[in-house]
C-alpha cells in the first residue's frame, strides 16, 4: 500500500472547487488543497500474522506522497522485492533479504489470449494453513507486478 495524497480530496474541498464561480477561483481553491498526508507506513503484518510496528526495520519509513507499488523477485532469490514511485522524488526499490524460510513460486501458463493466466486462482496448503491468491497484475497507478505468484510456506 502506498501513502499520501497530492491534494486534499475530501468532500468539502471538492465541493468548494466545483462550486467556484470562475476558472480563476477554481484554480485558487485547487492551490489551497495542500498535500494532506506525509506519513510513513506505521505497521505491517509480521511473520506471526499480527500487526506490529515493523515499518522502519523493513525500510518502509518513507515520509512523503507515493503512488503505485509493484512486487517482483528482482534479484532472483525467491522472495518478493518492492518498487514504488514517489512524488517529486526518485523511485524506491526495496530488496527483500530474507535468508530463512521456504517459498513456492507459481509460474502459470495460459492460453494464447491469456499467456500468463491472469485471473487464475492458486490454492496451496502448508504448515501455515491454506493460502489462496488470484493472479492480478495491477497494483496501483501505472504499476504492475510480475506474472507469477510467490507463497511463503514457513521455516
Amino acid at each position: 500500500m502506498t501513502t499520501g495524497f497530492l491534494r486534499d480530496s475530501g468532500v468539502d474541498a471538492v465541493k468548494r472547487q466545483t462550486s467556484a464561480e470562475s476558472l480563476a477561483e477554481r484554480i485558487r481553491v485547487l492551490d489551497q488543497r495542500r498535500s494532506r498526508m506525509k506519513i510513513a507506513l506505521p505497521c505491517a503484518i509480521s511473520g506471526t500474522l499480527q500487526f506490529e510496528s515493523v515499518g522502519p526495520s523493513w525500510g518502509l519509513d518513507h515520509k512523503g506522497v507515493s503512488f503505485g507499488a509493484a512486487f517482483g523477485d528482482l534479484d532472483g532469490d525467491g522472495d518478493l522485492d518492492l518498487v514504488y514511485a514517489n512524488y517529486r522524488e526518485g523511485v524506491s526499490v526495496l530488496r527483500n533479504d530474507c535468508k530463512t524460510g521456504h517459498r513456492i513460486v507459481i509460474d502459470l501458463r495460459g492460453t494464447v489470449s491469456n499467456r500468463f493466466g491472469v485471473g487464475a486462482t492458486v490454492k496451496i496448503e502448508s504448515v501455515l494453513g491454506v493460502q489462496i491468491r488470484t493472479l492480478g497484475l495491477a497494483r496501483g497507478y501505472m504499476s504492475s507486478s510480475e506474472t507469477r505468484d510467490s507463497f511463503w510456506v514457513g521455516r
